[in-house]
C-alpha cells in the first residue's frame, strides 16, 4: 500500500504601504526569496493552525509546493492575510489544491513518480529548514545544529567545542578550508531501471573566514577585476566615512556576487518576552533589502539600530546595508 498524499501549490504576496512625496503609494508584489517565503508559510501554517493542522505533518520545498496526508480544512485556493517583518507591509499567503497521489517514486505515472520524487528529495531536510518562532525553543535549537548545503545536511560544531576539539568539523585542507562530512538523501535509478531511495555520506569543502561581510565582498570584486583600489584604501575608507550607502545598483551586484555565501553572526537580534538579546545565527545570504538598519522597525516599532545601541553595540555602518 502507497501512502496518499496531498499536495498544493504555495503563492507568497507582500503589500508595502509607502509614502513619496507626501503622497501615498501601495505596492503588492510576489515574493521569490526563498527564505522569506519559507519564513513566512510556516508562520502562516503556525497562525491558521485550525486550517492546516501540526506542522509536523506538513512538507515544504521552501518555494511553492507543500505536501500532507491530511487534506486543509479549505477547498480548491484559500488566501490567508498576517503582518510582515515592518508595520507597512502585509503579507498574503495562498494555498491552492493541486494534485492527490500516491507516495511511489517508481510509479509509471510521470506526474506522481515526479511529486513522490521531490518530496523524498525534501523530507529528509525538513525539520532543520523549517522556521520556528521565537518562543519554538526546542525547535529553534534543533534547527540551529544544522547547516543545508543543497540537498545535503551538516551538523554545526560550536566555538566552545571547536577550542576543546578543532576535528570534528573534519580536517582542515588548506588555511581558511574545511571539510565538513554530512548527509544527502536523493532518488536513484538502480541497474535494473527500479528506482529506490539512497542515503549516504559527502565530504564537502568550506570557506572558514573570520571576515565581515563588507570586506569579503571588496576582495570578491577585486579579484574578479570589478575594483582596482588596495586593501588598505578600502579599509580606510570605511573608516574615515559612517554614512556610506548603497544604490539599487550597487545592491544588485552585492547580490549577485554573494547570494548563496554561508554567514554566521554572534550578533542576531531576538526577542524574548519583552526584551531584546544578542544570539548566535548560521545562514545563508540571499538578498540585500531596500532599507538599512537605521530605517528599517522592528515589530515593537523600535528602529533596529536602536536595538543595536541599547545592546550596547554600534554598528559601524548603519547605512550601507
Amino acid at each position: 500500500n502507497y501512502f496518499q498524499i496531498y499536495q498544493y501549490q504555495i503563492d507568497v504576496e507582500v503589500l508595502i504601504k509607502k509614502t513619496i512625496k507626501g503622497k501615498s503609494k501601495i505596492i503588492r508584489k510576489r515574493i521569490t526569496n526563498r527564505a522569506l517565503i519559507r519564513q513566512y508559510f510556516w508562520k502562516c501554517v503556525r497562525q491558521y493552525r485550525d486550517v492546516f493542522g501540526s506542522h509536523f505533518q506538513i512538507v515544504f520545498d521552501d518555494f511553492e509546493n507543500a505536501f500532507t496526508r491530511e487534506r486543509w480544512k479549505f477547498r480548491d485556493e484559500e488566501t490567508f492575510k498576517m503582518g510582515g517583518n515592518t508595520r507597512n507591509e502585509t503579507i498574503y499567503v495562498t494555498a491552492t489544491e493541486g494534485k492527490l497521489f500516491h507516495f511511489d517514486i517508481a510509479s509509471q505515472d510521470v506526474t506522481q513518480r515526479s511529486l513522490s520524487t521531490l518530496l523524498a528529495n525534501t523530507i529528509f531536510t525538513q525539520r532543520a529548514r523549517y522556521a520556528p518562532a521565537d518562543d519554538e525553543i526546542d525547535e529553534r535549537e534543533f534547527v540551529e545544529k544544522w547547516l543545508l548545503c543543497r540537498s545535503s545536511i551538516y551538523f554545526i560544531t560550536r566555538e566552545q567545542q571547536l577550542l576543546s576539539n578543532p576535528e570534528l568539523c573534519g580536517p582542515v585542507i588548506a588555511p581558511g578550508v574545511r571539510a565538513w562530512l554530512g548527509a544527502y538523501s536523493s532518488v536513484k535509478t538502480l541497474e535494473n531501471s527500479n528506482y529506490a531511495l539512497a542515503f549516504g555520506l559527502v565530504n564537502s569543502l568550506f570557506y572558514e573566514l573570520d571576515m565581515d561581510l563588507i570586506t569579503f565582498y571588496y576582495n570578491v570584486v577585486k579579484q574578479v577585476g570589478l575594483h582596482r583600489g588596495d586593501q588598505q584604501s578600502f579599509e580606510e575608507v570605511l573608516k574615515r566615512s559612517k554614512k556610506l550607502a548603497m544604490n539599487s545598483s550597487q545592491r544588485k551586484d552585492l547580490q549577485s556576487h554573494l547570494k548563496g555565501v554561508r554567514v554566521k553572526t554572534n550578533e542576531a537580534i531576538l526577542q524574548r518576552d519583552d526584551r531584546f538579546v544578542l544570539v548566535e545565527r548560521h545562514g545563508v545570504f540571499e538578498d540585500v533589502l531596500n532599507y538599512s538598519p537605521s530605517t528599517y522597525q522592528m515589530p515593537d516599532g523600535k528602529l533596529m539600530v536602536e536595538v543595536y545601541h541599547h545592546l550596547g553595540r554600534r554598528l559601524q555602518q548603519a547605512l550601507l546595508l
